[in-house]
């Protein structure tokens, strides 16, 4: 911790899955459980928001997102999906540099826990709507318009799906053509 405080949120998480490790392995305990416990949900949250890795992600996440919105008129508005959204990290990075009269961002998460909490994380974005959504069961089933946004964000999800490719298509599809 002295050497390499910006980690320190890191280790603690690694301490807590450590001390509850038996009882994972045993059954007796969900490692949900562990990993989204009080503490350990904010230290998640910390953690996909604040390690380097995830900063780098984010910060060209709004590069990226920045430099196309750049190139939309003026009046035109913004529409954005993020999937697989979580613990909100990239949600936090990005939401504070759109315009929220333009913007209509979609937090989605296969898990209602996520979606739960960041409903109240990001209460104050407006433009903000919050779905459950499964990439393996088709949008239109879920009340997710087709052909309808301009971003489709997937940040560090669509390894853990059972269809990648499935998962893919699901996310071309809510998409604008071109």
């Amino acid at each position: 911790l002295e050497r390499l405080p910006s980690i320190a949120m890191f280790l603690r998480l690694t301490e807590i899955c450590g001390r509850n490790l038996a009882e994972v392995w045993s059954g007796r305990v969900s490692a949900l459980q562990v990993l989204f416990s009080d503490e350990g949900a904010a230290l998640m949250e910390d953690n996909y928001q604040f390690n380097e890795i995830s900063r780098y992600g984010n910060r060209r996440c709004q590069r990226i997102v920045l430099e196309h919105i750049a190139q939309f008129p003026d009046n035109r508005p913004i529409r954005i999906l993020e999937v697989g959204a979580g613990t909100g990290g990239t949600t936090a990075n990005l939401l504070p540099l759109l315009p929220p009269l333009r913007t209509e961002y979609w937090f989605t998460d296969v898990s209602p826990y996520f979606v739960s909490r960041a409903e109240d994380r990001f209460r104050d974005y407006e433009f903000v709507r919050y779905r459950t959504l499964n990439l393996g069961v088709s949008l239109a089933d879920q009340g997710i318009p087709e052909s309808y946004f301009d971003f489709v964000l997937a940040a560090d999800v669509l390894h853990s799906v059972s269809d990648i490719r499935a998962a893919v298509d699901c996310c071309h599809q809510a998409l604008v053509a071109g």
